[in-house]
């Protein structure tokens, strides 16, 4: 009789991608000391087991049955840009990076976190356009991008994260037309700041109140 091949096993190395991400911190001081705090069994490394599990802490982990499930590294000075392979932590439900020195743009791949509920990438450097793949997070009720250099247009993708409860975009370069279809999400509970853009002035009706949006420098944007 014959077998039919076995599809091989999926493997994950959540683990990899958060090294990739430490040896970014522009303050080798920084990652020492972080090592000499939570390098528990002393391999030169800090893994997430290793980490505070609460996420009231800057610098947080959570594992289950062996994947990410929580991430967050705040305020630790970390540079370059977010790999491409942030999107292969497909159980995250949490994922910050708020307040480091992170440039270049959101990749694409960070549509691949399905089950993410909250992200916060605020107060770093990322420029580009926001990816459209965003709207592939559905479970997403609070996102934060505020303080970024981020340019362009809102994706019309937006409209699909129904979930989406706090959306932080303030303080940014953005541009264009919010597009008519963000009113779909929007509801007088919403917490939307997009103050501090270049938005012009055809607002969608939900959003068409100076107390709504907060000052727009359309002078570049909408010739």
């Amino acid at each position: 009789f014959s077998c039919s091949p076995t599809e091989p096993l999926e493997t994950h190395d959540d683990n990899a991608i958060l090294q990739k991400l430490l040896l970014n911190i522009a303050e080798p001081s920084l990652l020492q000391t972080l090592i000499n705090e939570f390098d528990i069994d002393g391999n030169g490394i800090v893994d997430c087991v290793e980490l505070p599990n609460t996420m009231a802490d800057s610098v947080a982990c959570t594992l289950e049955d062996g994947r990410f499930t929580k991430l967050k590294l705040n305020n630790i000075t970390l540079s370059g840009n977010i790999p491409d392979n942030i999107g292969d932590l497909t159980e995250l439900t949490q994922l910050s990076l708020k307040n480091n020195n992170l440039s270049e743009g959101i990749p694409e791949s960070i549509g691949n976190l399905t089950k993410l509920t909250q992200l916060s990438l605020a107060k770093n450097a990322l420029s580009g356009t926001m990816p459209d793949t965003i709207g592939n997070l559905g479970s997403l009720w609070y996102l934060d991008l505020s303080y970024n250099l981020l340019s362009g247009t809102l994706p019309a993708s937006l409209s699909k994260l129904t979930q989406l409860e706090v959306f932080l975009a303030d303080s940014n370069n953005l541009s264009g037309t919010i597009p008519s279809d963000i009113c779909n999400i929007y509801d007088d509970d919403s917490n939307f700041e997009l103050a501090g853009n270049q938005f012009c002035n055809d607002f969608p009706s939900c959003l068409d109140t100076r107390q709504k949006l907060g000052y727009q420098d359309c002078d570049t944007s909408c010739d």
